[in-house]
């Protein structure tokens, strides 16, 4: 049983808990873990190097994103810059490439302008570039009455026909996985942390309670 904390310690406690309340306040938006698979080709006789994976994370909390619908309600257009981690590309199994974390500019175009309607969208890191033809997309409504909208809108494209580029080569993806990544709330974080500082704030009392005269 923990002793009756000092006055000091309640009150560091006090300190504490305010300033995780309004760290908390934020809602935690979705990360989303991307994986493409294909081939790649060189680009002078499109002669087969072996096949290829791509996987990062798109963190949408820090991700910034625009959408333009047309009078129908009907995403036109949308863009912005993808904050990305844990970007790594895989040659005939081994490590191409690597890079903790990269920002990279993104967009897409309703071709044809209908709902839902066919996308040509890119992605483009430092590392490598991504285009794709995506589909179905996005309402208006679907889009508004969504708290991660950036999210939602990756996740509603439920076919990826996809090509891209990297160290000079072609690559044709056969397969993308787009998959929402379980991130701890906030509020869990800071529940946590108080409860961690109560208990090395009740051990230090024990120590000085048991301590020899």
């Amino acid at each position: 049983m923990c002793p009756v904390l000092s006055l000091a310690n309640r009150a560091f406690l006090a300190l504490l808990g305010t300033l995780l309340a309004f760290t908390s306040l934020p809602a935690q938006a979705e990360d989303l873990q991307f994986d493409l698979t294909g081939t790649a080709e060189t680009s002078t006789n499109g002669s087969l190097v072996g096949p290829i994976d791509i996987s990062f994370v798109l963190d949408t909390s820090r991700s910034t994103s625009s959408f333009l619908f047309l009078s129908n309600s009907c995403l036109q257009r949308f863009g912005g810059v993808a904050a990305l981690s844990n970007i790594n590309v895989t040659l005939n199994g081994q490590l191409a490439a690597s890079m903790s974390s990269a920002s990279g500019p993104y967009g897409g175009d309703n071709t044809n302008g209908s709902c839902p309607g066919a996308f040509f969208s890119a992605l483009g890191t430092p590392i490598f570039g991504w285009e794709f033809d995506a589909s179905p997309g996005t309402s208006q409504a679907v889009l508004a009455a969504s708290s991660d909208p950036l999210a939602t809108l990756f996740l509603n494209f439920q076919s990826y026909a996809s090509l891209g580029r990297f160290d000079g080569l072609n690559l044709a993806f056969d397969h993308v996985t787009v998959t929402p990544v379980s991130v701890p709330e906030p509020d869990t974080l800071g529940l946590l942390v108080l409860g961690f500082a109560g208990v090395v704030l009740c051990g230090r009392k024990r120590i000085s309670v048991r301590a020899p005269d």
